[in-house]
C-alpha cells in the first residue's frame, strides 16, 4: 500500500473580506480542505493511505503556498500517481465551494452577502409558496429580518417576522431560538 502526502499553507491575510475574523475563516477552510481532500483522494486512490498536512500562517498575506503532493510506494517515490493526484486537487474549485456555504458563525454581518441572500431567499420562498419558512438562528440573522420585516413577535422561543414583498404578497419567516442549556 502506498501513501499520498499532501501539504500546503493557508495565509489568513489572503482570504478576503467578509469574515468575522480571518483567523476563524482560515481554520474553517483548513478543516474543510482536510475533509474534502482526504475524501476525494481516498475515493480516487483506494489503494493508498492519505495524509493531509495543512498549516495556517496568521497575520500574513502574499499568496498561500502551492499544494505539494508526495506519493511513496514501497519506499520509492511514484511520480505518476503524484502528478495525477496534484492535477486532481487543482481541478475542483475548493475555495469556491467553501465560500458558497461557509460555516455561518464565520460570516461577517458587515459584508453580509451570504446572510442577506439567505433572508431574501426565505422571504421569496414564503411569498411565492404562500407558506411560513423557518430558519435556524445564526449571528446577524434576526437583525437582517428585522430590517426586512413590517413587524415581529416572539412566541414560545420562536421569533416570527412578517411583511409584504415588492409585489404586495405577504410573507412569514420564523427563527427558532436556541434553548439555553
Amino acid at each position: 500500500m502506498g501513501k499520498i502526502i499532501v501539504s500546503t499553507t493557508i495565509c489568513d491575510g489572503d482570504l478576503g473580506e467578509g469574515w468575522t475574523s480571518n483567523e476563524d475563516a482560515a481554520r474553517a477552510y483548513l478543516d474543510f480542505l482536510e475533509k474534502e481532500w482526504a475524501a476525494d483522494l481516498a475515493a480516487h486512490f483506494p489503494q493508498h493511505a492519505v495524509e493531509i498536512r495543512i498549516g495556517v500562517q496568521y497575520d500574513t498575506s502574499g499568496g498561500s503556498s502551492a499544494v505539494n503532493v508526495i506519493v511513496v510506494e514501497d519506499g520509492v517515490l511514484d511520480w505518476r500517481v503524484e502528478d495525477e493526484a496534484r492535477r486532481m486537487l487543482q481541478v475542483p474549485d475548493y475555495w469556491q465551494t467553501f465560500c458558497e456555504n461557509p460555516p455561518p458563525e464565520i460570516v461577517s454581518r458587515i459584508d453580509g452577502d451570504t446572510l442577506v441572500r439567505r433572508v431574501e431567499d426565505a422571504i421569496a420562498d414564503s411569498s411565492r409558496e404562500d407558506r411560513t419558512v423557518t430558519l435556524d438562528d445564526e449571528p446577524g440573522l434576526r437583525d437582517e429580518l428585522l430590517v426586512a420585516s413590517d413587524d415581529n413577535a416572539e412566541v414560545d422561543g420562536v421569533v416570527q417576522y412578517w411583511g409584504t414583498d415588492d409585489e404586495g404578497r405577504p410573507w412569514r419567516v420564523h427563527v427558532a431560538l436556541a434553548l439555553d442549556a
